[in-house]
């Protein structure tokens, strides 16, 4: 899908895994080996071996990927924002809205980075997370934490991961493009999925 002229995605921790693992670099993982038993590396090695090429062409779209997707309003649709895990800067006093946000991450440093991909401090540690998050126009997305209702908002954060790496549901927006600035051989009144994030499948 990351091919496709219409898929736009974020990247989230998963996608840090895979590339961690081509560059064999264990850094932000609790495994010390991605090729043990217990994450089934024994079977995949010789596959990995034998594709080496096709690993360091994914890691290389992968690493292109943005760590925030913001989609531009139209008319009386509102903006909004996507991130994989949250969507905030620890460390960081800023104020985050439609005017500081590009900075924010643009420059965001290492610890930062992995929270916008790997956060769940919103949700595990509510009590001390900020209580407001942003200040921007509209609605941020994300998965990464699953919810026993999809769509369920909190901390401003709209969480769309109701466990599809357990078989269970995962919510995602739809859009059509006459909502949207981007068009290409879609017409305007198809609906069009919005692809943006990794969801945890086994």
């Amino acid at each position: 899908l990351l091919l496709e002229p219409w898929c736009y995605a974020v990247g989230g921790n998963h996608e840090e895994m895979f590339c961690q693992m081509v560059e064999r670099d264990y850094t932000h993982m609790f495994l010390s080996d991605y090729w043990g038993e217990r994450t089934g590396g024994e079977w995949t090695r010789p596959w990995f071996q034998l594709n080496a090429e096709e690993l360091w062409f994914w890691h290389a779209r992968l690493r292109e990927l943005p760590d925030v997707l913001h989609v531009e309003g139209h008319g009386e649709i509102l903006p909004f924002w996507v991130v994989h895990a949250e969507l905030w800067f620890p460390g960081s006093k800023a104020v985050i809205n439609e005017h500081t946000i590009e900075d924010l991450v643009r420059n965001a440093n290492a610890a930062q980075r992995n929270s916008l991909r790997w956060s769940r401090k919103l949700t595990t540690q509510w009590k001390q997370a900020p209580k407001k998050v942003h200040h921007l126009p509209g609605p941020v997305y994300c998965g990464h934490t699953v919810v026993l209702t999809p769509g369920y908002t909190y901390r401003q954060h709209t969480r769309l991961d109701g466990g599809a790496g357990y078989g269970d549901c995962l919510a995602s927006p739809m859009a059509t493009w006459r909502n949207l600035p981007v068009k290409d051989q879609h017409t305007e009144e198809e609906p069009v999925p919005l692809l943006f994030m990794h969801c945890h499948t086994t």
